[in-house]
């Protein structure tokens, strides 16, 4: 009799250590496959703004003729809104049904008043050439990651190393798309360059 309590007791054992290391790896499992999800809704939308930008002309100079040489094209110190009807400062999109709750949240997020939010970008509305989203911010609240923000900044870089940065103007301008949010460990960055 004595022994079958001690081999229920190591059985005991032996299942609670098999459940605690089953249960360990499913919390692991699970977060990885949360923080994946995150992931892909920040390339999601670091490809949206970088998709919206190229709808766009290359610069505000050619916007209505064609530039042959770079020196006529923007100074990389005029880069941003052009303040003719555009957008400044922060773009709030709700990508959620539930409005009220997303205004109440963006309040305590930003510690602003509550602005009015839209499933437009404004600066899909507003911005006419690709460096008009140089310093760009837009908050956007999706329905599987919260709250994302996105913050972009534009310069010149070489045709034939888009990975550099230049002060001087050329014809590639890159895009430095960087996303952060309350489930990302650390911000996202795409960066994309655009050719004339």
């Amino acid at each position: 009799m004595g022994n079958n309590i001690l081999i229920t007791v190591g059985s005991l054992i032996v299942l609670g250590l098999f459940t605690l290391s089953s249960n360990t790896m499913i919390t692991q499992n699970t977060q990885i496959m949360l923080q994946s999800e995150h992931y892909i809704t920040a390339i999601a939308l670091a490809q949206s703004v970088i998709d919206e930008a190229k709808t766009k002309s290359f610069d505000e100079k050619s916007t209505n003729k064609n530039i042959v040489k770079p020196e006529s094209l923007t100074t990389s110190t005029n880069f941003g809104s052009d303040g003719t009807g555009e957008l400044v400062g922060v773009d709030y999109v709700d990508l959620y049904t539930e409005k009220k709750e997303f205004q109440e949240r963006t309040t305590y997020y930003l510690k602003e008043q509550i602005l009015p939010s839209s499933s437009t970008p404004q600066s899909q509305l507003r911005f006419d050439d690709v460096d008009d989203y140089n310093y760009y911010t837009r908050v956007v609240r999706t329905p599987s990651s919260g709250m994302d923000t996105i913050r972009t900044s534009v310069t010149y870089a070489s045709v034939t190393y888009p990975d550099s940065s230049k002060t001087t103007a050329s014809f590639c301008k890159k895009m430095k798309v960087v996303i952060s949010g309350q489930y990302l460990p650390r911000p996202f960055v795409m960066e994309y360059a655009y050719i004339y």
